[in-house]
């Protein structure tokens, strides 16, 4: 069974469709709140540990960290 894992902001619509999206799926994860307001995603530490582009929503997948809501939502539907 996959893990999930979602970096996300509540303002964020795209944070807000794969948590639908998972949600729908019947998938769990464990929301990790980001204060992206404070500008989290330019420091060093973030880009190196969660994603090198600076960017929000992040889901990570058993580890695998992936970004870019599109391509995520349609690798969550084949599944």
């Amino acid at each position: 069974m996959d893990t999930y894992r979602l970096h996300y902001f509540p303002e964020s619509g795209n944070s807000y469709k794969l948590a639908l999206m998972l949600t729908l799926c019947g998938q769990t994860f464990e929301p990790v709140w980001t204060d992206f307001g404070s500008r989290v995603t330019w420091t060093p530490q973030w880009r190196r540990t969660v994603n090198p582009m600076g960017e929000i929503p992040v889901l990570e997948v058993n580890g695998r960290k992936l970004t870019q809501t599109a391509p995520i939502l349609l690798q969550l539907a084949a599944q």
